[in-house]
């Protein structure tokens, strides 16, 4: 629940960057303050502010990650835009026709620690078919218990889509 699982999967040889955007718009939110690191040649970490006060909540939360790819990369850049945001790339010089790269990204609300600390929790010896699957199950069970009929299609994926997002605040309650 404080892990996200990417993968990546490259048509061509060669050269590939993923990008570590922490500076503007994310829904309707702004991403401010962002810095991220290297550690090591498959591991990046860092922090970015999340403004938005528009839910009644505080207008700043700070967020920490850690990100875990499952291959070393060749180079790792950063920029800033000028501002207190920092960005940046992770350089894969020699990737093969097809070949994928994994990633997992946990946060945490109170520092890279705990960020890291959530990864091995939730990630450790879980790959993204797996995780992807469990996903898929969990939120047919919460939308398969409402049955809508009738309506057209457009209706229908406009009620269950507002359903996810209304579930996608729920609490754990074990």
């Amino acid at each position: 629940e404080r892990v996200g699982y990417h993968r990546y999967t490259y048509a061509n040889a060669g050269r590939a960057d993923i990008i570590v955007s922490l500076g503007g718009k994310s829904g309707s939110a702004k991403m401010v303050n962002g810095h991220v690191t290297a550690v090591g040649d498959q591991q990046l970490e860092g922090y970015y502010d999340r403004i938005d006060g528009r839910w009644g909540g505080p207008p700043k939360i700070r967020t920490f990650f850690v990100i875990e790819l499952d291959k070393a990369f060749s180079n790792f850049e950063t920029w800033s835009n000028g501002f207190e945001d920092q960005s940046g790339v992770v350089v894969y010089d020699d990737l093969e026709a097809g070949e994928q790269i994994n990633m997992k990204v946990a946060v945490s609300f109170t520092s890279i620690e705990n960020a890291r600390l959530n990864l091995e929790a939730e990630a450790t010896d879980r790959d993204f078919d797996e995780v992807a699957q469990e996903s898929r199950d969990v939120w047919n069970d919460y939308l398969g218990r409402i049955d809508v009929q009738g309506g057209t299609p457009e209706l229908r994926t406009k009620f269950y889509t507002d359903l996810w997002h209304a579930l996608m605040g729920r609490h754990k309650l074990n």
